[in-house]
Order: structure tokens, then sequence, then C-alpha cells
């Protein structure tokens, strides 16, 4: 008789916390919504409508970087190329012929000044940027695999990923000399997100400590399923995230550097906390691998490629249903940014067809 007595009060208790928890984000979606309304902005949609198509690349367009400015943007594609375009107008400022044409990733430094590019041919290649031409500035060899991601910290610094399960660290101030390895991942690093405003990072494995201190952090995905946070003062990780099922194909930072984003191949796309060292969220809305993610400036919203030539747009607070489906894209929406000075601008690249791929410039 006392064991079913205890078992019913249990059954009460348990219906009451999950009534205060109803209540409890009732509260906070009316602070949200109320708040959103005095700073006059959406809560809970967002409409975006393309502003240009950019095309000109005759191969899949793997990677792209808008400038610090917000003006420019650098494309690479498998036809060869690296493209510099006006944001704006749209038309081509620059157009840069590889070594190799199977190139994987590109960068723009933060001086506008200069771009990078890499590839199959294991290499990170800088190129100076200047009246109409172009030129190889410098070119980074140390890695043993290809060269999946180069991204700039800043313009005497730049991070580089590769198949070899690496990410190195360049001082180009100082000779383009390895300033940092950084060692952990059991399978190749397929994407990184920097901190630029702080003094960690993410790639794809490791347990420590975090030290956080904004300007040097970093965050790797790798085919090992796991995502990585790194301090660029250590050559471990300092925390390892295991929570996909197949490779991590993509990463992106919130504006705060406080959480981070993962996209993979298992079609889920995951929220973690940096500071509590956990997941806060996932989302789901179709098997198609997620092969591309960028957070919006106000990391309410964040946007999702596909692999099904679907890029699904998220309010962060609510992993139920996608807000907005942005369309038009003609195979895999395999990489995308969101404008960096004003963030009132997204730009999404899909591989195409066998005649042509574009980038597709997005606004409110």
């Amino acid at each position: 008789y006392i064991i079913k007595e205890l078992a019913a009060e249990v059954d009460r208790l348990l219906k009451q916390i999950s009534e205060l928890k109803v209540q409890n984000e009732s509260k906070e979606e009316a602070i949200l919504v109320s708040a959103a309304k005095k700073a006059g902005v959406s809560y809970g949609s967002v409409s975006l409508k393309q502003r240009k198509a950019l095309t000109g690349h005759h191969g899949k367009i793997y990677a792209m970087q808008w400038s610090a400015t917000g003006r420019n943007i650098v494309s690479a594609a498998q036809d060869g190329k690296l493209i510099i375009w006006s944001a704006f107008f749209g038309h081509k400022l620059y157009v840069i012929t590889l070594n190799s044409t199977w190139v994987m990733t590109c960068g723009y430094c933060p001086d506008g000044e200069h771009v990078a590019s890499g590839g199959l041919d294991n290499n990170c290649t800088l190129y100076a940027l200047g009246d109409q031409k172009t030129h190889a500035s410098a070119v980074l060899r140390c890695h043993d695999g290809y060269l999946s991601q180069c991204k700039f910290f800043d313009k005497d610094r730049i991070l580089t990923a590769s198949g070899d399960k690496t990410c190195i660290l360049w001082n180009l101030k100082d000779g383009n000399k390895v300033a940092q390895k950084f060692v952990g991942h059991t399978s190749d690093v397929t994407a990184i997100a920097l901190d630029t405003a702080g003094s960690t990072f993410i790639s794809g494995l490791g347990t420590g400590k975090l030290f956080h201190n904004r300007g040097s952090t970093f965050i790797s995905g790798s085919g090992d399923s796991t995502a990585k946070l790194w301090d660029i003062r250590t050559s471990s990780a300092v925390m390892t995230f295991r929570e996909h099922k197949r490779d991590v194909n993509a990463v992106d930072i919130m504006p705060g550097g406080n959480c981070f984003i993962t996209g993979s191949e298992d079609g889920f796309t995951r929220l973690f906390d940096m500071r509590a060292m956990r997941e806060l969220a996932s989302y789901y809305v179709e098997e198609s691998p997620v092969t591309s993610v960028a957070f919006a400036t106000s990391g309410r919203f964040f946007f999702a490629g596909h692999d099904s030539a679907n890029c699904h747009v998220w309010n962060t607070v609510d992993s139920e249903t996608p807000v907005d489906k942005l369309g038009g894209h003609i195979g895999r929406v395999s990489c995308m940014g969101v404008e960096p000075d004003e963030g009132d601008a997204l730009c999404t690249g899909d591989w195409g067809n066998e005649w042509e791929s574009k980038l597709q410039v997005w606004s409110a």
C-alpha cells in the first residue's frame, strides 16, 4: 500500500514539473517576443529574397568568403578559378587561374589585399591583389593531405585544415612559418570556424579545460564524427563533442563566441555551448547531409545548406521546424556566409550542373 502511495506521489510530482516547465517556456517566449518588438526586429520569422545571382564559374563551387568590409566576395570552384566579385554590383573584379583545378577552399584576408586558396595540391597559396593584377605571394607547405579549409585570423595569421587530420596556424609576419600544429582528430579535418575576437578554437576531438580568451579560439569538425574546441596556445584540444553519428561537414561560431553549430552527414545540425561544454539543441528536417552552416549576426537565426539543394532558415530557440527555405539552388549547397560588416546579406554557393554553378546573394 505504501509503495502504491509513493508511486502515485512520484507521478503527481512529475506531472507538476512538466506543467512548470511549460509555464516557464511560455514566460520566456513572451519575454523574447516583447524584447523583439521593442527592438523592432522579427522574432519568429525571417524573409529573405534573392538580390543577385553571380554566375561565371564552370565547375562545382566549393567555397566562398566575404571581405571584412562586406563589399566583395571570393569564391573557389573546380574550374580552377578564384573569382573576386563585387557583392553589390555583381561583376567580377579579379579572376585568378590556379595551378591546380582541384581547389577546395578559399579565404579573404581582413586587409582586403590578399586571398588564399588550397585543395588537392596539399598547399595553401596566398595571392596579392592590386591594380587588376594578381600574383602568388607565398605558398605554405607542410600538410601531408589535401587542404579542406583556410581562414585568416588577421593579416598576419592564417589557419589551415587538412585531410592529414591536423590544423596548422601560420605566422605570415615571420617568414610564413608554422606557429602551432593542432593534432587530435582521427580522420580528415573537414571544417573550421574562428572566434576572431577571442582565444579558443573547436575542431573535432580532445578533452581538457576550457580557456576561452576571445581572439584565439577556433572550432573544427572532422570525418571522425566529432567537433573540437581549441585554444591556439596549446596543441591539444580543449574539449571534444561526440554527439554526431557521421562526418561533421560544417561548423560556425555564434557572434559573441559562446556557442557554435555543427552540420553533419547524419542530417542533424547541433547547437553547443562552449561554457557549459554541452549540446543545447538539435535540428533535423530531412535525411540529406548538412553541407554548410552560418549564423546570422544577431545569433537569432542560422542557415543550413543541404546536399539536396535546400537551404533552411532556423530560429535558434525553436528546433521543431525551419522558419523559411531558400530555393533556386542546383545541386549541393556547398558553402555560405553572412556579410560581416552589417550582417544584412547572406551568400550561398552550389555545385550547379555540368554547365554552370552560381552564388546567390540574399537580403531582406
